[in-house]
């Protein structure tokens, strides 16, 4: 991997940007074993702000430590179905309160980002696109608490979905997930509270289940 230089004043900081951007990439795969002294070589920095950073990302959930070694969290059937389990509470009532407060620019953004959709477009695109679609749902909640709830969880899903479509065989957004999007906006272009609800944890369940079937068969 090319060395990179970190120039910000907060090492630490930039350091844990990095990293984290590394492993979001799938630059450094998941299980891999995160080494402090040849992270600090690739980014030229010292050792201090590779130890603090990789304690952040132990924090956020992106890196294991078991008091000897540090890892890129490995990703588990149990991860799926615990990710799911929070971002389901949490985004079916993002849902029905985008329903009641979305704005009419938030609106429109919400149809442009589902209009963008194309199965042509490549895996990542299409992963990017989605979270937009998710999280402009979530800032029309109006809801900060939540907004902050998800945050904590929001790159740990976006690392799984990355990890488990790498193989650019198998498609991240289907056309059943497109008319999921669209039958959500609708609900909430309506300002219908219930429907938009229902609909979301019908759409997560679904998703929950699909990665779900992706990570049974790569075992």
């Amino acid at each position: 991997m090319q060395k990179k230089l970190v120039t910000r004043n907060s090492l630490s900081d930039q350091a844990t940007d990095i990293i984290k951007e590394s492993i979001l990439s799938l630059e450094i795969q998941p299980g891999s074993r995160l080494i402090v002294d040849n992270l600090a070589e690739m980014y030229n920095i010292s050792r201090t702000p590779v130890r603090e950073a990789l304690k952040n990302l132990t924090v956020q959930g992106l890196v294991t430590y078991n008091g000897i070694v540090y890892r890129v969290t490995k990703l588990t059937r149990n991860n799926v179905i615990e990710l799911y389990s929070v971002r389901e509470a949490l985004e079916v009532l993002a849902a029905a309160q985008a329903a009641e407060k979305i704005t009419s620019l938030q609106l429109k953004k919400l149809e442009q980002i589902n209009s963008n959709y194309d199965l042509r477009l490549s895996q990542r695109k299409l992963i990017d696109l989605d979270m937009d679609f998710h999280q402009l749902i979530l800032d029309a909640s109006q809801n900060t608490i939540l907004q902050s709830m998800l945050k904590t969880i929001s790159e740990q899903i976006l690392l799984l979905r990355r990890w488990l479509f790498q193989d650019q065989s198998r498609k991240s957004i289907e056309e059943d997930t497109i008319h999921e999007h669209s039958e959500i906006v609708q609900s909430i272009s309506n300002h219908d509270a219930a429907l938009a609800a229902q609909l979301m944890r019908s759409h997560l369940n679904f998703a929950r289940t699909r990665l779900l079937e992706l990570m049974d068969g790569q075992s």
